[in-house]
C-alpha cells in the first residue's frame, strides 16, 4: 500500500525526470508541443478565454507595461511589416476606407440615396429600390463597401433579393394560386391569348 508521501515522491521525481529529458531533447519538445497544440487547439484557445477573462485588469497592466518597456520593437516590428506586400495593400485600404467613411459621413442622408440610387435600375418597383440602397448605405456607412464600389454592391444587393424572393420563369396556368385553395391561374385569365 502505497502512502500519499510515497506518490508525492513518484512525482517529483517524474517531473525531475521530464525536466531533464526536455533538456536533452529540445527538438523532440518542440515537436511534442506543436502536435499538442493543434490536437487540442479549442480546449487551449478556451482555457485562454477564461484566464484573459478572469484576469482582465493584470492582462490589461502586462500588456501596458510591455508596450512601454518594448516600444522601439514594436515600431520596428510595425514599420517593417507596413513595407512588405501585404502591410502596403492593407494600409492602403484602410485608408482608403477610411476615406470614403469620412466623404459618406460629410454627406445628408438625401445626398447619399440620391448617390446610391444613380445605381438602382429604374425599372424596379419602389419598395425594392428603397430597400436596395438602403441595404448598400448600411455597407458604406459600416466600410464594408468603398464608394468606388457602390455599382457592384447594388448589383449583388439585387441578386441576393432575387435569390430570396425568385418568382422568375414560365409557371403553369394548372399551377394552385393559393395554398389553401383548388382555383388555378386558369381560371383568373378572363381573355384568351388568340381571340
Amino acid at each position: 500500500m502505497t502512502t500519499p508521501e510515497q506518490i508525492e515522491q513518484r512525482r517529483a521525481k517524474h517531473r525531475k525526470y521530464m525536466a531533464e529529458y526536455r533538456a536533452r531533447n529540445p527538438e523532440k519538445q518542440k515537436q511534442w508541443l506543436k502536435t499538442y497544440r493543434t490536437k487540442n487547439r479549442n480546449t487551449i484557445n478556451e482555457k485562454h478565454r477564461e484566464y484573459i477573462i478572469c484576469h482582465a485588469d493584470e492582462v490589461r497592466i502586462s500588456k501596458r507595461n510591455y508596450r512601454k518597456t518594448h516600444r522601439a520593437e514594436i515600431n520596428k516590428y510595425n514599420l517593417s511589416w507596413k513595407l512588405t506586400t501585404n502591410g502596403i495593400a492593407s494600409t492602403r485600404l484602410s485608408r482608403l476606407r477610411y476615406q470614403s467613411k469620412r466623404k459618406i459621413r460629410s454627406l445628408s442622408g438625401r445626398q447619399l440615396h440620391a448617390m446610391i440610387e444613380k445605381f438602382v435600375p429604374h425599372n424596379l418597383p419602389l419598395d425594392l429600390r428603397h430597400e436596395i440602397v438602403s441595404e448598400t448605405a448600411i455597407s458604406l456607412l459600416t466600410g464594408e463597401c468603398l464608394i468606388k464600389n457602390i455599382q457592384a454592391k447594388t448589383k449583388q444587393a439585387l441578386q441576393a433579393h432575387h435569390r430570396m424572393f425568385s418568382k422568375f420563369g414560365p409557371v403553369s396556368l394548372d399551377a394552385a394560386r393559393f395554398d389553401d385553395g383548388a382555383s388555378t391561374l386558369h381560371d383568373t385569365v378572363s381573355v384568351g391569348l388568340w381571340d
